[in-house]
């Protein structure tokens, strides 16, 4: 299963890592893989100030959490998204949340994925508009316990 994750849920694993979202990019032996447009390390490291602030990491804590949380993902350059996906999500996020237009259309790209987000502005808006590929956290957690069936 390939979950495209955004990043508000890759900043609430690295705020907290004892959270159900930390522990779902951890799951012993589950055929999970989990992608993100490769940007997002950019973005994390630009607020690392305040990701330390809000968690109490302290940099050697938050590196170690960075590097086992992106041990777990796969990133993927943006510029390898095929067009029909950006063209799509594009109109698929207009004027819900443009920022997410990236994550939205990596999920397109491949088959048989989800986006998973904490957003549920997005989500909702998304659900609307017929988008079926995205999850929340309670969601992906029932799509992993059913993989032991």
């Amino acid at each position: 299963m390939k979950i495209v994750v955004d990043s508000n849920i890759v900043f609430s694993a690295l705020l907290n890592a004892d959270s159900s979202i930390a522990r779902l990019f951890f799951y012993p032996q589950k055929p999970v893989d989990f992608f993100t447009c490769d940007f997002l390390k950019e973005e994390i490291e630009l607020h690392s100030e305040k990701l330390k602030k809000i968690s109490g990491l302290t940099d050697r804590d938050l590196n170690l959490s960075k590097s086992k949380l992106f041990d777990r993902i796969r990133f993927i350059d943006y510029k390898l998204i095929n067009d029909q996906s950006w063209e799509k999500a594009e109109t698929l996020v207009a004027d819900i949340d443009p920022d997410d237009v990236s994550f939205v259309a990596l999920a397109l790209d491949f088959s048989n994925s989800y986006l998973w987000t904490g957003d549920k502005k997005l989500r909702a808006g998304l659900k609307q508009r017929g988008f079926k590929q995205i999850i929340n956290t309670r969601e992906l957690m029932k799509l992993i316990e059913k993989l032991d069936e």
